[in-house]
Parts: structure tokens; C-alpha cells; sequence
């Protein structure tokens, strides 16, 4: 499809998701627009010639990247990038068995807890709870805090602030969410913000 007819079908789609976030409908709007969203963001990434099993675990969880995304301002490419590489795409013991896709260990001791290679990691009732506390946990720390408050959804911005707060141990940890964010063009669903949250 050509480039500028996908970005236009996008932008119709957005159109049509503010208008009914403007009025009253059964269902509330933001369900609304993310039902849109999830439906048309399939179209928009480049997924082809990759594994079936990473097409269809980008393809499954998108959608609740996109509701956190409208629901706290972190960028949905950085949402699934992180799910992708520290899940293996949900095939990881940790996501089969805990329902833990971000490798979020456990620091309270009321949580339940899954004992994972010597340690304890959180555990959830399902993968939305999974995707819920990750973005929580993710706004806890204040650099974060700022990009939400400047409603900065660049996902360079969001590598910088990963970077900068020491996220992970792996030294190549934020090269590996930027191959993953522009291997698959996950940056496109960054576009899919409401008006009103932009």
C-alpha cells in the first residue's frame, strides 16, 4: 500500500475516534478509539517475512500497548519493545508461567511472587495486570514522570530516559529496544494518541 494512502486511512481512522470521543455512546470512547486503533495498527507495521510466532505476539498484545499508551502517555513502541525482548516473545518461562513480560522482579513482600533463576519476579493474574504495573512502575521513577508531563512520546526520548536511569544491566539493553522498535516500525503506533491526550 502506498505510504501516504496508509498514513491518510490513519488519519481518517483518528478523525472519526475523536468525534466519537465527543459524544455519548454505549461503550465509552476511549474503547472506542482503541478498538480502532488496535484494528487499523495491524496495517502499519512491518511485519512481514518475520517468525509467525513474533507476528502473532506483536499481534496479540498491541492493542493493550495502545490502551497504556492513552492511559498513562508512555509511548506504545516502548511498551511492546520491552514486552518483545524481555518476554522472547512470550515464550519465556516467566511469561508462560507467571504472566510476567517485563521481568518486573518482586519487591514487596504482600506480592505474590514467582521464583524464577534464583529469584523472586512478580507474578499476575493475567496480562493486562502484567502490562498495568509495568507502566506503573515505569512513572515511579521521575525522569519518566517528566516525559509524561511534557507529553513527550518520542521513543528516543523514553531510550534516553531508560539509559539514563540504569534500567537494565545489560549493556546493549537499549540498542536492542531500538533494533526491535525500528525492525518491526513500532514507532508508527506512537500516532495513535487521541487528540485530546496529544
Amino acid at each position: 500500500m502506498n505510504p501516504h494512502v496508509k498514513r491518510a486511512g490513519v488519519y481518517a481512522l483518528m478523525l472519526l475516534a475523536n468525534v466519537c470521543q465527543n459524544h455519548t455512546f454505549a461503550s465509552p470512547a476511549s474503547g472506542v478509539h482503541d478498538t480502532i486503533a488496535a484494528f487499523y495498527s495491524h496495517s502499519m507495521l512491518e511485519l512481514s517475512g518475520h517468525p509467525i510466532h513474533a507476528v502473532d505476539f506483536i499481534q496479540s498484545v498491541q492493542p493493550l500497548a495502545i490502551q497504556e499508551m492513552n492511559k498513562y502517555h508512555i509511548p506504545a513502541s516502548i511498551i511492546l519493545a520491552q514486552a518483545i525482548l524481555e518476554s522472547g516473545y512470550g515464550l519465556s518461562p516467566l511469561a508462560q508461567e507467571a504472566n510476567n513480560f517485563f521481568g518486573i522482579k518482586a519487591n514487596r513482600w504482600n506480592m505474590t511472587t514467582f521464583l524464577y533463576k534464583g529469584d523472586r519476579y512478580r507474578s499476575y493474574d493475567g496480562l493486562y495486570y502484567s502490562f498495568d504495573d509495568h507502566s506503573q512502575f515505569l512513572l515511579e521513577k521521575p525522569v519518566f514522570q517528566n516525559l509524561v508531563q511534557r507529553r513527550d512520546l518520542s521513543y528516543t526520548s523514553w531510550l534516553y530516559g531508560l539509559e539514563a536511569t540504569g534500567y537494565a544491566e545489560d549493556p546493549f539493553y537499549i540498542v536492542k529496544l531500538r533494533d526491535i522498535i525500528e525492525r518491526f516500525a513500532l514507532y508508527r503506533l506512537d500516532e495513535l494518541v487521541p487528540q485530546s491526550s496529544s
